[in-house]
């Protein structure tokens, strides 16, 4: 014969299940070589390299895929100390969008910037530097230790943004900045 009693505990039993978010540290800064074109020579002559994307680490107990995206942003003022051969119009820097910066210029004095000098853009990790139009540059010194370059200097950044995905769709974003300007030589 068998004999059974049961009796139920007097509070509900408590399970808690963890969900854990995958970790990112930002180690690094993205890179990209200077960009170098002739003036006014157009989409034939445009210059486009890789960036390449900062180091990071990072963990999920599930798993984890890593991206990188990029953008540009203007890294203080937007003049450029830059003018046009024909007519001497100052440029300006424009953030036509978060990955398109130009250099324009007002093309018949009625204070709008109408006319475009060059483009930086960024396509996917590929940063791109096109010249429109002929840029002044000093006379002197002409012969040996001229210098006909025409440098952006540190006015462009490129931004990266670094997302880790673990297996359950949870996510962490850090952004990071290169730690040197974009070099733009024309």
């Amino acid at each position: 014969d068998q004999v059974v009693d049961s009796t139920s505990a007097s509070s509900a039993l408590s399970l808690t299940i963890r969900d854990t978010d995958p970790t990112l540290t930002v180690t690094g800064d993205p890179t990209v070589l200077p960009l170098s074109v002739v003036e006014a020579s157009g989409a034939d002559g445009s210059q486009t390299l890789t960036i390449t994307p900062p180091s990071s680490t990072a963990s999920a107990v599930d798993g984890y895929d890593t991206s990188f995206s990029y953008r540009l942003e203007l890294s203080g003022t937007d003049v450029t100390g830059l003018v046009t051969t024909d007519g001497n119009h100052a440029i300006k820097l424009v953030a036509d969008s978060s990955t398109q910066i130009s250099g324009k210029y007002d093309s018949n004095g009625d204070s709008t910037l109408d006319a475009t000098a060059f483009t930086v853009t960024i396509t996917g990790d590929q940063v791109k530097l096109t010249s429109l139009v002929a840029l002044e540059h000093s006379n002197s010194p002409q012969g040996v230790g001229e210098d006909n370059t025409l440098d952006l200097g540190s006015l462009i950044n490129v931004v990266s943004t670094v997302t880790v995905t673990d297996g359950d769709n949870d996510q962490v974003v850090d952004s990071t900045s290169a730690s040197s300007a974009l070099s733009l030589t024309i």
